[in-house]
């Protein structure tokens, strides 16, 4: 049976006038989580404060409703601000309870973040895991185009391992490649070598 868990939501739309209908319709089709796909960009760490208050009051609503709020993760979360990265200070500022990661790889990969590392040490504020593979990006915080899993660089075996041992089940193969490649070809090569790991 075909279930959906977990959907995106623009940031605005879980704000103002917006947040009522889109808490029904997630209701509507059995979400766990609503999930926010484009966190807007700070440039200091008192902005990014004061956002990170919003997510938990975004957080404590939607779990009013019975479901939780996701974050899923993009380049600016793994930059530094003063020595510190910005997903560090979201996770010590932001109730666990409030909101969970959605841990999408190609933005690891783009910015040259060990996947393995964060989810040893941060896998039980995640909910899901992206599964994405590429090639080494020329350039960081470069957009990271999907290629079939096992065919990229990075150590699928290992970030799977890292994210099971931390209590993930919510795997998303997530497939954008540059065309001309076929996407759906590159989603049965997936399929293919995920059924062939042990």
């Amino acid at each position: 049976m075909l279930r959906a868990t977990s959907a995106h939501f623009k940031f605005d739309e879980l704000q103002g006038a917006t947040f009522a209908d889109r808490v029904q319709w997630a209701q509507g089709v059995g979400l766990q989580y609503m999930t926010v796909a484009d966190l807007p960009v700070r440039a200091t760490v008192p902005e990014w404060e004061h956002l990170f208050e919003l997510l938990n009051t975004i957080g404590e609503r939607v779990k009013a409703e019975g479901m939780q709020l996701g974050l899923h993760t993009q380049n600016d979360l793994w930059r530094s601000i003063d020595g510190l990265s910005v997903m560090e200070r979201l996770l010590a500022a932001v109730d666990a309870q409030n909101c969970r990661i959605q841990l999408d790889l190609s933005t690891t990969q783009s910015m040259q973040v060990d996947p393995v590392g964060f989810l040893r040490r941060r896998a039980a504020r995640c909910f899901s895991v992206h599964l994405r593979d590429a090639p080494t990006p020329a350039t960081p915080g470069g957009y990271v185009f999907s290629v079939p899993l096992g065919e990229g660089v990075l150590d699928l075996p290992g970030i799977l391992a890292a994210a099971r041992s931390g209590g993930i089940t919510n795997f998303v193969v997530e497939m954008q490649t540059q065309p001309p490649a076929d996407p759906f070809d590159a989603l049965r090569r997936s399929a293919l070598y995920i059924r062939g790991l042990p």
